[in-house]
């Protein structure tokens, strides 16, 4: 049997409900998008971390939607290439491994005991923990 692709993160989300990682999920979509198109409230949810929130890059983009192993809906945003796109694409349906990137945050000494998060809501009006107002 073929080993899972691994899915590399260099810190905990926000977006992982408390969980750290490594753990399985399936990748159910993957799909190419353009940083505009995205709303403040996908954005802010997609890179808040206790450890520092990533910056999106302005450009193409691909969205993973995962499905954990609990049932609940995770996605990822990835840097867009054809060859990349295509990849991901390739393995839809299939479990993969979501893991920290080398080195991870632990052996650094930067992952925290336990992951604790606001959860990230949008009311239309203003993002949580945020001044970053949401789209429709």
């Amino acid at each position: 049997m073929e080993r899972p692709i691994q899915i590399d993160f260099d810190r905990d989300y926000c977006k992982f409900g408390g969980r750290k990682l490594p753990f399985p999920a399936t990748l159910l979509q993957c799909f190419k998008v353009l940083y505009r198109e995205l709303s403040e409230g996908f954005k802010h949810y997609d890179v808040t971390s206790p450890q520092g929130d990533f910056k999106l890059p302005q450009t193409d983009l691909i969205v993973l939607l995962l499905l954990l192993d609990d049932g609940k809906l995770c996605t990822t945003v990835r840097f867009y290439t054809p060859k990349r796109q295509a990849f991901y694409r390739k393995h839809e349906g299939e479990l993969v491994d979501l893991v920290y990137s080398e080195p991870s945050p632990a052996e650094e000494g930067k992952q925290p005991d336990a992951i604790t998060c606001a959860p990230v809501r949008c009311s239309g009006a203003l993002c949580a923990d945020s001044t970053r107002r949401c789209r429709g």
